[in-house]
């Protein structure tokens, strides 16, 4: 028979787990969104992350942040690179 600090300990633990499930899922929804919003603007969808330079808008060129190498990207005509996790298609 579980006594009442066993009993404790065993929702204690499992209340752990669950808020421990509940976060990771969190970690991994941000990131499949962050990847997503980062295809999208690849891609050349409007709501794009990405970053523009300033000035007379001659020679300037749209870029995005690659969430694996942490280089900026041309946003047209980014190319996969040599990493196996690349998100870049082509």
């Amino acid at each position: 028979m579980l006594g009442l600090s066993q009993l404790l300990l065993t929702v204690l633990v499992a209340v752990a787990v669950w808020r421990g499930y509940r976060w990771w899922e969190g970690v991994r929804h941000r990131e499949q969104a962050r990847l997503q919003r980062m295809r999208r603007a690849v891609a050349g969808d409007p709501d794009r992350e990405g970053g523009r330079a300033e000035g007379d808008g001659g020679g300037v060129e749209e870029t995005v942040r690659c969430p694996v190498c942490r280089t900026f990207m041309p946003v047209r005509g980014a190319a996969r690179c040599d990493r196996s996790d690349c998100p870049f298609v082509g």
